[in-house]
């Protein structure tokens, strides 16, 4: 099994590569647009597809989270990079500053690290709360209140400590 580094834009932005083998996907390269972005694009990594079931489990997993309205279709399209080579059996490590690709790739169990930010130590599930009667609710189709009629604020419903033993 080899280790594989799927980065996304800020790896390019910043240009701080990993050593190793870098992937990323095409649309990551058309969002880098400034000059020393550009620059740093000169440096090893290769583009991949995304097969589309892996993009809908990733879908899937992140409306689970609560993480879907938070990732772009290009961050949903990475993870989903990510999760085809472990599936294939390689050892995909994410290289992200997005908290959410991180809470993904963590419920997912793929390996995640930060780029100039901290990653995140704790998984976590987004939800509505009411700010009435103080109810939550994990989905997000609501627009007002079912009960009380009140506004719904995007809240963090559970948290799960990320403990490395």
């Amino acid at each position: 099994m080899s280790r594989v580094f799927v980065v996304d834009t800020s790896v390019f932005i910043v240009g701080d590569l990993p050593e190793g083998d870098v992937i990323t996907i095409k649309e990551v390269v058309e969002e880098v647009r400034d000059k020393v972005s550009r620059y740093n694009l000169g440096r090893m990594y290769s583009i991949s597809d995304v097969v589309k079931k892996d993009i809908d489990y990733v879908e899937q997993v992140s409306k689970e989270t609560g993480d879907f309205g938070r990732l772009s279709k290009t961050d949903i399209k990475l993870v989903g990079l990510a999760h085809r080579l472990k599936r294939e059996g390689n050892k995909p490590v994410m290289v992200s500053d997005d908290y959410s690709i991180q809470n993904i790739a963590k419920k997912l169990d793929i390996p995640y690290r930060g780029v100039q930010q901290k990653e995140i130590d704790e998984e976590v599930v987004w939800g509505l709360r009411c700010i009435g009667c103080k109810r939550q609710y994990s989905s997000k189709t609501y627009v007002d209140c079912p009960v009380c009629g009140s506004d719904l604020e995007e809240r963090i419903l559970r948290r799960k400590d990320i403990v490395d033993d």
